[in-house]
């Protein structure tokens, strides 16, 4: 029987959202997902004004609760143990303590901002212009390449990030500029042996395609990548498991056959 599984989540321990992991839990089971994946943020800053614009996390607490719950529903549905770690390539310390205090299952990796700027969601591109997006763009993707060369995840997360913000504000940009860093991204990643998130969130924010979209999926998989998950980033329970049956078709029609499952950070292949 095909594995069905939502591999990126938010619960109340995330500043974004307020799903309580008991109702997050049902959700997926109404849904009939095998696997929920909560993977709350941790984003790590250098630049302390950058840092004081989100509260703290409290990696501790939503550990124990994610532990808590994985207990009580362990005989209707995996609960995986994740994380989504924000800039490790910024405070790489920081980021390797936390990894090696708390044993999560899946970590994802991600940039949701540039260095001493802030979270791309803050930033009001209505009022900067395409050409000066597509720097930002060009600097996103030189560190997210520094997140994998740093290598503190499993998956990497929403690779086309900044385009949800981009679109709001009247821009849509080629991608073509940046496809050298692109395919040396993908090169490591399938090096590493470490796994690309289709996130379905693109559905939800006018993109019309995941993110990565079905181009840049095609090019992961013509150089060789398999290792894929697949994520809702529902920060509402009403977003959990959204698109995800979509994007399998999507991801089959490509030639995809698995998703990357993870339990205490090991691999396995699941048939979607």
């Amino acid at each position: 029987m095909a594995y069905s599984a939502d591999q990126h989540t938010h619960s109340e321990f995330s500043m974004d959202s307020q799903n309580r992991i008991e109702y997050m839990c049902e959700k997926a089971i109404a849904m009939g997902l095998d696997e929920l994946v909560i993977t709350d943020h941790l984003d790590l800053n250098s630049n302390e004004m950058i840092a004081s614009l989100e509260p703290a996390f409290d990696a501790q607490s939503a550990f124990h609760a994610m532990c808590h719950y994985r207990d009580i529903y362990k005989d209707r549905l995996k609960l995986t143990l994740g994380i989504e770690l924000g800039q490790a390539h910024d405070c790489p310390d920081k980021a390797k303590k936390v990894l090696e205090t708390f044993g999560y299952d899946q970590v994802i990796g991600s940039v949701h901002n540039l260095r001493g700027m802030p979270d791309f969601y803050l930033m009001a591109f209505y009022k900067i212009t395409g050409r000066q997006c597509q720097i930002f763009l060009a600097q996103y993707f030189k560190e997210l390449e520094e997140i994998v060369d740093l290598g503190y995840f499993d998956t990497l997360a929403h690779l086309t990030y900044p385009l949800r913000y981009f679109k709001e504000g009247g821009h849509t940009l080629s991608l073509d500029p940046h496809m050298l860093t692109i395919r040396r991204i993908f090169k490591k990643l399938i090096e590493k042996g470490k796994a690309l998130e289709v996130n379905t969130s693109g559905y939800r924010k006018d993109l019309g395609s995941p993110l990565p979209d079905l181009a840049l999926l095609r090019v992961y998989y013509e150089m060789g990548g398999r290792l894929i998950t697949v994520g809702s980033d529902a920060h509402c329970i009403e977003d959990i498991g959204c698109d995800v049956q979509r994007v399998y078709s999507e991801l089959r029609q490509i030639g995809f056959t698995h998703i990357a499952s993870f339990t205490e950070r090991k691999i396995e292949l699941k048939e979607i």
